[in-house]
């Protein structure tokens, strides 16, 4: 009989290095998530402004001097569309995505609710929201599964950026490279 409360003594440091570990786990994983949105942003808006410079220069270059250099101007025009794909993508990587929900009585009481997204809490009115809040901090798992499907949302969020961004990347780098293989063969057919 004393070997019990030895065993319950023995599992208590456990409980609380395995929460630490937990609380860890979540703090490091939303840091490491919002450094690589941050970057994500940083590289969308690289694109962004190098796409608009390029497409205000096609499009000067391409009105101002189109009868004096029309060999040109197909790679200019692919240069430009090029760009112009490019900057949508990239504009959209960095476009929030807002999908309000309405949560009902049942859906909080039952849990199903992420409380920790502002998508899913914006149209919670504050006392029932402050219920629910403080109903899930007194519950563990409750507070975990909102944890998970919090940083789960904010993985996808982070996919679709990244999945954008490689597309408007794509896109610049094989309209570039297409733009200037046009010009070349146009110089060429010159000659």
């Amino acid at each position: 009989m004393n070997e019990e409360p030895e065993k319950d003594a023995a599992k208590q440091p456990k409980q609380k290095t395995t929460e630490k570990g937990i609380e860890s786990m979540f703090r490091l994983t939303a840091s490491n998530q919002m450094r690589l949105s941050s970057i994500g942003d940083k590289k969308a808006n690289i694109l962004i402004s190098i796409n608009s410079i390029l497409i205000s220069v096609s499009a000067a270059v391409a009105t101002r001097q189109a009868m004096d250099y029309q060999q040109f101007l197909p790679a200019l025009l692919v240069l430009f569309l090029s760009s112009l794909v490019s900057l949508i993508f990239a504009i959209l990587s960095c476009r929030p995505e807002l999908k309000p929900i309405n949560v009902t009585d049942e859906e909080l009481k039952q849990r199903k609710v992420n409380l920790l997204s502002f998508g899913n809490f914006n149209r919670i009115p504050y006392p029932k929201y402050h219920q629910a809040m403080r109903e899930m901090m007194d519950d563990y798992d409750y507070l975990y599964g909102n944890l998970i499907k919090d940083q789960y949302a904010l993985g996808k969020a982070l996919y679709r950026k990244f999945r954008l961004l490689r597309i408007a990347y794509n896109i610049f780098m094989y309209g570039f490279i297409f733009a200037a293989v046009v010009f070349v063969l146009n110089y060429l057919m010159i000659q």
